[in-house]
């Protein structure tokens, strides 16, 4: 099975044969044991974001229209296809999950078919394709072989495309390449772009080889089927949505250097993880090269098809990269990329009879290069932020009232599984915060730059949820930033927070090589439900187990709603918000006046300040929630301060002004008390809040 190049060459003897078989079976055996090791892995794993296709799709099914929110028309998916898909199998009684899941890996056989196909028409070699095995031996393909997400179907599509647009230049016949880029456009927006690069590149390179313009009525073709079919699609989304882009782009689409930045960091971060994949793209200076033209006979077909995963790497940099595990961005060309792959290692790999186990070596080592970095581990964290985003989520549904609205930044299985109304503050499905002409320069992720706090107040949202699917007391997302400089939003919302138990604490989530979240024994990361070990010995680990869920949020205090509008007016001013507030309480007839607390609740309070005096603020919480339970009648203005004043020392803000409030609510006159409300308002978040033990404040450990 040696191969044999069709411009001559020595054939190979039966023993060189031999051991060529016997390297093959060995790198195929190898690759199907990686393959399954990692299928077994990430068979389980989500992303956030297919609960969001999920949504519209049950609104869709039960006659709401494409909506997010019912009534909210909003171009708040980038997957039309899918939806539809996914609103199929809920209309037939299917688990979409499953479903979506099913058509990956079917996607998946497919690829690696077209794959292989592509290397037979490309390579000039008569040996099995090298294509599919390096499609399978790397952990970014099987991870979205087996994700419901519409990537792996993508990724087929457009290959199906490109073999199909090799076919008519081989033949000079049109196969209805057109169509499938069709079909790719009405899968994702970029279907538009891989149809583009591939017409431009191919219409150059066979007018160029064939010295004519016939390839010209092919590619017509395909351009009047793509301009009528697609954009036929295209004046129903503007009709329907009202906007010619999705919103989701204008979401991710903020500009300037700091997406740029992003983008290219994104981009090496892939060529760091993929090494051989990326440097494909080099292709056609290898190909232009007199010096190695000759190596391929149809080097200017391999150099247009490298034209497809150069255009999408190059958008992939302009929009700022993303934000999802195992780039997926860069997988939309990775069919393309492993055939180009092959034939540089099969044009470059010395040719002697140990050829083919050097392959299996350079094969190996790039495999296991590629599971070596971070994205499995990002991958779990990505699957976590959906689990801990239905679990909150159906807390919420049984916690809330079906009209109540949430705020949230995870705008997936948070909002599907709770099926409440909800504000997506990264603006993804919000029209609103996704056209608010702000830029912000930051070094996070792509697609999550966008934010408007004012905007999210104005809607009145009953809970709403900083950072992730549990919430964070940390403002993480420009949205959290405002809102969290905002006297208004201080005033009007409490910090909750809610305990999700789980069943079984022993539970193994996960074990991945090196210690991502340093060195440290023991980590507990409570907004996504797990508790973390790390070893050194014998090679560095970090092992993931299931633990109880904390969720954070913020309610709104119904109890203050006749202040909101007279408030509004005067949002950004704390003096102003207090004094509404004392003037509406004096007016209210309920306070009780400046009450002496009774003997039960006065030696509580004494025995908390001597244990703040002595800095054992934990201790002294629990007494002084005791006395507060124990504060009622008379009701006492003293509990609230000592809670108050125990919260500022503490780091917790909101403990602190919820607590100030309830004094001054009942000693509206009480100068002090005022002035106390009024600070607490207007510190900056960091110096309010302290990141300590006691103050119950979590430290983000995964950036």
């Amino acid at each position: 099975m040696e191969e044999i190049s069709r411009a001559g060459a020595t054939a190979a003897t039966p023993e060189d044969a031999r051991h060529v078989r016997r390297a093959w079976l060995g790198l195929s055996a190898a690759t199907v044991v990686l393959t399954g090791l990692q299928a077994w892995r990430y068979c389980d794993y989500l992303v956030d974001d297919i609960f969001i296709t999920l949504r519209y799709a049950r609104h869709l099914e039960a006659g709401l229209g494409l909506v997010f929110n019912p009534g909210e028309r909003v171009e708040g998916y980038t997957n039309f296809l899918h939806v539809l898909l996914a609103a199929g199998c809920l209309r037939a009684g299917l688990s979409p999950l499953l479903a979506l899941k099913g058509l990956s890996v079917l996607s998946f056989g497919w690829v690696l078919w077209i794959a292989g196909r592509l290397e037979q028409l490309l390579v000039d070699t008569d040996a099995p394709p090298l294509a599919p095995l390096l499609l399978l031996s790397l952990g970014a393909s099987v991870y979205w072989a087996l994700s419901p997400m519409e990537t792996m179907l993508f990724a087929a599509a457009a290959a199906t495309g490109v073999w199909l647009l090799v076919c008519e230049a081989q033949s000079d016949a049109w196969r209805g390449s057109g169509l499938v880029f069709v079909l790719l456009a009405l899968i994702r927006p970029e279907g538009l772009l891989v149809f583009a690069a591939a017409t431009g590149a191919f219409l150059i390179g066979e007018s160029f080889v064939s010295r004519s313009t016939r390839p010209l009525f092919r590619h017509t073709i395909n351009v009047g089927l793509f301009l009528i079919l697609a954009g036929a699609y295209t004046l129903w989304r503007v009709a329907y949505f009202g906007t010619f882009l999705p919103n989701t782009f204008q979401a991710r689409f903020t500009g300037g250097t700091g997406q740029l930045a992003t983008g290219l960091a994104s981009f090496g971060e892939w060529m760091w993880a993929q090494p051989l994949t990326a440097l494909s793209l080099l292709f056609p200076l290898v190909a232009f090269s007199e010096r190695h033209r000759r190596r391929w006979h149809s080097a200017w077909l391999l150099t247009c098809i490298c034209a497809i995963p150069l255009a999408l790497a190059l958008y992939a940099i302009v929009i700022g990269g993303d934000f999802m595990p195992f780039h997926r961005f860069f997988v939309f060309g990775l069919p393309i990329l492993v055939v180009l792959q092959a034939a540089l290692l099969r044009a470059f790999v010395p040719r002697s009879p140990y050829r083919m186990r050097l392959l299996v070596i350079i094969i190996a080592a790039h495999a296991l290069w590629s599971l070596a970095g971070e994205q499995p581990y990002r991958a779990l964290m990505a699957h976590r932020t959906a689990v801990v985003g239905e679990r909150v989520g159906v807390w919420l549904a049984e916690h809330m009232k079906p009209n109540d609205e949430i705020a949230v930044n995870t705008a997936g299985a948070l909002p599907y599984f709770s099926n409440l109304r909800a504000i997506d503050m990264l603006g993804l499905t919000d029209p609103a915060i996704a056209q608010r002409p702000v830029y912000v320069v930051s070094p996070g992720w792509t697609a999550h730059r966008r934010g408007w706090g004012e905007y999210v107040l104005r809607r009145r949202p009953r809970a709403v949820f900083w950072y992730n699917s549990a919430g964070s007391r940390r403002p993480h997302y420009l949205s959290d930033r405002e809102l969290a400089a905002s006297p208004f939003f201080r005033f009007f919302y409490r910090a909750q927070r809610g305990r999700l138990d789980v069943h079984n604490r022993e539970s193994l989530v996960g074990r991945f090589l090196g210690t991502p979240l340093g060195p440290k024994a023991g980590v507990r990361l409570p907004d996504l439900g797990m508790r973390v070990y790390t070893s050194l010995e014998p090679l560095p680990q970090t092992v993931f187990y299931e633990s109880d869920i904390t969720a954070d949020f913020f309610e709104l205090d119904e109890r203050d709603q006749e202040l909101w509008e007279p408030a509004w007016e005067q949002r950004a001013d704390a003096s102003a918000l207090v004094r509404i507030a004392v003037e509406h309480w004096t007016a209210g007839g309920n306070a009780a006046g400046n009450e002496p607390p009774t003997a039960e609740v006065q030696a509580l309070c004494d025995q908390a300040r001597d244990l703040i005096e002595g800095k054992q603020y934990g201790e002294a919480k629990r007494v002084l929630a005791d006395a507060a339970r124990r504060n009622r009648s008379p009701r006492s203005p003293l509990v609230y301060q000592y809670i108050a004043n125990l919260g500022a020392i503490t780091g917790e803000l909101f403990t602190a002004i919820a607590a100030q409030k309830e004094a001054l609510r009942l000693v509206p006159q009480n100068p002090l008390y005022q002035q106390n409300l009024r600070n607490l308002l207007t510190v900056p978040y960091e110096e309010g809040v302290v990141e300590t033990a006691e103050g119950g404040v979590v430290q983000d450990k995964r950036d």
